[in-house]
């Protein structure tokens, strides 16, 4: 592990010990640390703020001026564009709730002050809205009108078949720049897990955010959508890791016996311990014993953990090929059932590039497979052939 990865692991929860700030004493007082490192390592990661947040409460001690200023004008920037990102949030929640939608605003500014207690310690990128699949075409066209933007034109036949193969939708606002993604799932249907939206809204709280009155994920729920939310990315930066960790910190009365009964019920048991794990082997996050020995009977779980750990600590920008990308969503699947699950829809489901090809009649909707398989080779064939011409030059 270099040096200014294990600074990182020192600085990023939001409560360090002791010995944590004798660490991370030491490290800064260390002539052969390597700041730029440190710090573009910090933003990949996504967890500038909360290095600028506790260097801060150590009031700068042994912190190059220089440095300083650079990670107080990031965590500025950062907390202008949170507060952006908020009021998007309370205003459109505050417009569909207005026309009786029911939505579940979930990531993003809530967990920033849910689980972190301080809407300036995360990088929040966008607006995340949960939907009933059904409410799904009121609420982007009650957005349009308001503003926001979709990516792609599809016509309503179109919309209806990506409903069904896809989870999420995205819209921006041309003025702000603010996105928002619509989901009507958590997870990209290749993922053999099958969480039922209408008990997510039944267990869902009632929260607040500036004054208003929003729904919010039960806490059980929540972690298993973190965990989803860090396998759908391969794990590739320390902040989904750290939103795990926050969470298990702020949520002492999670009901385990429910969550790992749900996990398994949902088909994502394999997700919620790999994402433990994580938490466990980089942040020491505290778990129950019974979920410490179902991690350490599944081997994929072990392997997993430190193929992640391995890349995170020694090459933090290392990207995954489009094979691994592939194959590791793979291993998370339990049995040969939902491996063949997995493959097929990974395959076969047409998605927006697909209907943005070519707009067919509804009753031609078939003839979009074969040019989906026509359209692959062609894409991905290019990229290979493109970054193995990059390599050579």
């Amino acid at each position: 592990m270099t040096p200014e990865i294990e600074l990182l692991l020192c600085c990023i929860p939001t409560q360090i010990t002791s010995q944590q700030e004798e660490k991370i004493s030491q490290f800064l007082h260390s002539p052969s640390l390597n700041w730029q490192m440190l710090i573009d390592s910090a933003h990949y990661h996504n967890i500038a703020p909360l290095l600028y947040w506790t260097l801060n409460k150590l009031n700068w001690e042994g912190v190059p001026e220089a440095r300083r200023s650079q990670l107080s004008l990031a965590f500025q920037a950062n907390l202008s564009h949170n507060f952006l990102v908020t009021s998007t949030l309370v205003k459109v929640c505050q417009y569909l709730q207005d026309k009786n939608l029911s939505i579940i605003p979930f990531k993003g500014s809530l967990l920033a002050t849910r689980i972190y207690n301080n809407i300036a310690l995360r990088r929040i990128r966008d607006v995340d809205l949960l939907v009933r699949k059904e409410d799904f075409l009121q609420v982007k066209q009650l957005l349009i009108e308001q503003g926001y933007y979709p990516y792609d034109r599809l016509n309503l036949a179109q919309e209806k078949l990506r409903l069904q193969t896809n989870y999420e939708d995205a819209l921006v606002n041309s003025e702000t720049g603010i996105k928002i993604d619509i989901h009507w799932g958590f997870h990209p249907p290749y993922f053999a897990c099958n969480i039922p939206i209408d008990d997510i809204f039944k267990r869902a709280r009632i929260t607040k955010i500036s004054k208003t009155e929003l729904l919010d994920l039960a806490a059980e729920d929540l972690l298993l959508v973190l965990c989803l939310n860090g396998a759908k990315d391969g794990w590739f930066e320390l902040q989904r890791v750290c939103d795990i960790a926050e969470l298990l910190q702020q949520e002492i009365d999670l009901d385990w016996q429910e969550l790992w009964q749900r996990s398994r019920q949902f088909n994502c048991a394999r997700i919620l311990l790999l994402g433990l794990e994580l938490a466990r082997i980089f942040l020491s996050s505290s778990i129950p014993e019974n979920m410490i020995e179902e991690i350490e009977k599944d081997s994929t779980v072990k392997q997993l953990g430190k193929q992640i750990y391995q890349r995170l600590v020694n090459n933090t920008e290392q990207e995954y090929t489009l094979l691994q990308r592939a194959y590791f969503p793979l291993q998370l699947q339990r049995g040969l059932k939902n491996k063949i699950y997995y493959g097929l829809n990974l395959l076969l489901p047409i998605n927006e590039r697909d209907l943005e090809l070519i707009v067919l009649p509804r009753f031609l909707f078939c003839l979009y497979y074969p040019l989906r398989f026509i359209r692959l080779p062609i894409k991905y064939g290019y990229a290979i052939a493109k970054k193995a011409i990059g390599k050579k030059s």
